[in-house]
């Protein structure tokens, strides 16, 4: 057998491994259930907020465009969902923020609205019961580890290694 066809083997066979889910297999998890716990992901650089359904292993739902994510810090967070007015409020600064950034940040909560996300996220959310939301700066969940900026705080690196950690469950 050839270095060719060695080659094409290989390819085949790992594409036939291939975990990326089809569109149809998307769309069979799409239904909202009122008693379901689902979890809110965001990738600042993509400008892409995806929702799972929480579980051994997360499901995923669905994903929405944003706007202006740069406001939002990186990390894991509690929310408030506001059907209502139709809006994100992301409680901020958590008990990370609080305890290494004390004397940077202003106890300030950070509102995602019908203005940065689709209207159509909050009419298919709508009952959801959201249990927590991370903010990624990119998303790079098939492409190696998060690199901390070297001109951020020596503290980002925790978060960095966190959020490379908590990735592998939304696969």
């Amino acid at each position: 057998m050839s270095k060719y066809s060695i080659f094409i083997s290989l390819v085949v066979l790992l594409s036939a491994c291939n975990t990326n889910r089809s569109d149809d297999e998307q769309k069979k998890d799409t239904a909202i259930n009122a008693d379901s716990i689902y979890h809110l992901l965001i990738f600042k650089k993509e400008l892409k907020l995806e929702v799972w359904k929480a579980g051994a292993q997360n499901t995923f739902v669905d994903s929405y465009k944003i706007k202006k994510p740069s406001q939002l810090p990186i990390g894991q967070f509690d929310l408030n969902f506001d059907e209502k007015n139709k809006s994100l409020e992301i409680i901020f600064p958590n008990e990370f923020y609080k305890t290494k950034a004390y004397h940077l940040i202003p106890n300030q909560n950070l509102v995602l609205d019908k203005e940065n996300i689709s209207e159509q996220f909050f009419n298919k959310m709508e009952n959801a019961q959201i249990s927590e939301i991370l903010i990624f700066p990119n998303d790079n969940r098939l492409k190696g580890d998060l690199t901390p900026c070297f001109a951020c705080p020596h503290w980002m690196v925790e978060i960095y290694a966190f959020l490379n950690l908590k990735k592998t469950e939304y696969i």
